[in-house]
């Protein structure tokens, strides 16, 4: 039986791009004169989407001139795209003043979401205490709690591996007496970790388990995290895999873990991969646009997560003045 891949980015909005879009309303949206400046945010934002390193000095600017306003009000346009941006890099030396917006922001307000989303993204050491607070705080949306979670599973924390095996039965739940979506956040954290504790625990549910729909659904779980736990040679072999009948269940899975893992001199790889065999050929196919989508995402992934490389890259390539 084939097996039809379909994008989380479907299935659900991100929910910081939600929260970017609402204070983008309330702020206006009016048209950028060509002769603007380029750190302009509607030029930044396209930068963040692309990986470009050199947006890292400028968010930090940003989020600095917000901080020294003294108090903390509503999210601005720079201040949210700073949130978003620096939680995209992972930039641990943005931690302490993200940290200052979530601790200082309204309750339940946009802004205090977008900093611990940021935070949960980034997943310091330092922020240990914040990580802690968003995963137990009420009023964070369900996938920033999960962020959170995972982002204590990668420090070593039990408590993350808890919370994501609390939300995950709830989510079996939820899909055996609802057939609901709400819970879908929880799996999709789960599916990005690689944690042998956290699949341990999975392969106990699933003698636990009495449906043969939700005994599926945590065979599949537990398999794309034990590909995120492969070499990167070997992540690169199923990457590079174009057989749907031996890679349907496995390619996307690895190249998304790549963004992840990999470093910058796996980029030309990623960007050579070849379309699948065994299925129809158009390229407007959706399971061949997977395959450009997926590496684009991964390749974006590997650039906000080497940009001090890649930014001392770009420098040391400089011409002389």
């Amino acid at each position: 039986m084939q097996v039809l891949r379909i994008s989380r980015d479907v299935r659900h909005a991100s929910v910081v791009c939600i929260l970017l879009g609402v204070v983008v309303l309330q702020n206006g949206n009016a048209d950028t004169p060509k002769e603007a400046v380029q750190d302009n945010p509607a030029n930044i934002a396209s930068k963040i989407q692309k990986g470009d390193p050199a947006v890292v000095p400028v968010l930090r600017l940003w989020l600095a001139q917000e901080s020294d306003k003294g108090t903390v009000g509503e999210a601005t346009e720079k201040l949210a795209l700073s949130l978003h941006g620096l939680g995209a890099y992972r930039d641990t030396g943005s931690v302490e003043l993200v940290s200052h917006f979530y601790r200082n922001a309204l309750v339940g307000s946009v802004l205090r979401q977008m900093a611990a989303s940021a935070l949960a993204s980034i997943g310091a050491k330092e922020s240990l205490s914040d990580l802690k607070a968003i995963v137990w705080d009420q009023t964070q949306q369900l996938e920033i709690q999960c962020k959170a979670a995972a982002a204590l599973v990668d420090l070593g924390e039990e408590l993350g591996r808890k919370f994501l095996l609390l939300q995950y039965d709830l989510y079996r739940l939820e899909r055996k007496t609802m057939h609901g979506w709400n819970m879908d956040p929880v799996r999709d954290t789960l599916e990005q970790l690689q944690s042998p504790e956290l699949v341990s625990a999975l392969k106990k549910r699933v003698a636990e388990e009495t449906s043969d729909t939700m005994r599926n659904n945590i065979t599949t779980l537990v398999a794309t995290m034990e590909i995120n736990a492969e070499s990167q040679q070997n992540l690169m072999a199923m990457a590079a895999n174009t057989s749907w009948k031996e890679g349907q269940s496995r390619r996307y899975a690895a190249i998304e873990a790549l963004g992840r893992k990999a470093g910058p001199d796996c980029i030309p790889f990623l960007e050579s991969l070849r379309p699948w065999d065994g299925i129809d050929q158009n390229p407007e196919h959706i399971q061949q646009r997977y395959v450009k989508e997926y590496a684009s995402k991964a390749i974006v992934a590997i650039r906000q997560c080497h940009w001090e490389r890649d930014r001392t890259a770009d420098r040391n390539s400089d011409p002389p003045h």
